[in-house]
């Protein structure tokens, strides 16, 4: 079976943060173009709603050592029943640290952001949620509905000396 080569380069546009299909990816992957309209439609229409949802996904459980265990699970009507992706966010990445509302009003500038907005609003700490989201959104959009489930932080930084880190 021939391996398919993908582009070597994916490019996106800064201001909308929306992905640019260019012929070579169209090419590739046809059906990438209208699963990313789709993608980026849902966010770009209600910024909040989307960040809202996302926050719905958020819950928490006790390891069996005691220690909490944050996780996303994203799922909709069409989704599988007997599948799951699952994504492993180890050390750096947490489960958001702010709210959707604070976040949508910082991501449309409506809450004058200041270099000191950066910490109460947090954006950094939705990366992870966004990013399974995209991957569950894709999905979707390809007609896979696989449920996305995200384990925040599942090894802790000091499990692992900084070598250890390195080779993971």
């Amino acid at each position: 079976m021939a391996m398919m080569e993908y582009p070597a380069q994916i490019i996106t546009d800064t201001v909308t943060k929306s992905v640019t299909p260019t012929p070579e990816l169209e090419f590739q992957l046809p059906e990438i173009a209208q699963a990313f309209a789709e993608v980026d439609k849902a966010f770009l229409d209600n910024p909040e709603q989307y960040l809202k949802s996302l926050e719905t996904s958020l819950f928490k459980f006790r390891s069996s050592e005691g220690s909490e265990v944050a996780c996303s699970l994203l799922y909709g009507p069409e989704s599988k029943q007997d599948e799951l992706l699952v994504i492993f966010a180890p050390f750096a990445d947490r489960d958001p640290k702010s709210s959707a509302a604070k976040m949508s009003g910082y991501i449309t500038n409506e809450a004058k952001v200041r270099l000191v907005s950066k910490e109460l609003f947090a954006p950094n700490s939705w990366s992870q949620t966004t990013k399974s989201a995209a991957i569950f959104d894709l999905l979707g959009a390809l007609g896979k509905n696989i449920p996305v489930l995200t384990i925040y932080g599942p090894v802790p930084s000091h499990a692992y000396s900084f070598k250890e880190r390195k080779q993971i």
